[in-house]
């Protein structure tokens, strides 16, 4: 069950990076273009959404019940935080990725609350934001 859940999320990763910088760039194209806040915005922010939701669905399944490199993390957290690689699979990991999270949702509520292409740069920003902490959250240390 772990291998399957596991390569479903490793393999779902680069779906929502393109997902959430096809936001991105709908955000900056807007902005740059003076393009008023309308559909392609409203579209690539669910999709990013949808996606991250689902990715981190996944990885909370990991995370909480089925990964044995947490499971040994858990077991001695002492040792855990001296280890780069159980530190990361249990801490670094999932902040960065519940961090990110968070970004892409937050801007997802300023799109659907934009009325003016001035008001695409923060959901823009974050977005960007978001999918620099996905790729330093996906990077293993130690």
């Amino acid at each position: 069950m772990f291998s399957i859940v596991y390569t479903v999320h490793s393999l779902l990763r680069w779906l929502v990076l393109v997902g959430v910088a096809v936001r991105a760039g709908v955000g900056w194209h807007g902005l740059v273009t003076g393009r008023e806040p309308g559909g392609p915005d409203r579209r690539a922010s669910l999709v990013s959404v949808i996606l991250t939701d689902v990715q981190l669905t996944v990885g909370l399944l990991l995370w909480g019940f089925l990964s044995p490199t947490v499971s040994t993390a858990r077991s001695d957290m002492g040792a855990a935080m001296k280890n780069g690689g159980l530190r990361w699979a249990l801490v670094e990991h999932p902040t960065l990725m519940v961090f990110a999270v968070v970004l892409v949702h937050v801007g997802q509520v300023l799109t659907k609350r934009a009325t003016t292409s001035r008001q695409h740069a923060v959901p823009a920003l974050l977005a960007t934001v978001a999918l620099a902490a996905m790729l330093v959250g996906m990077v293993r240390h130690g």
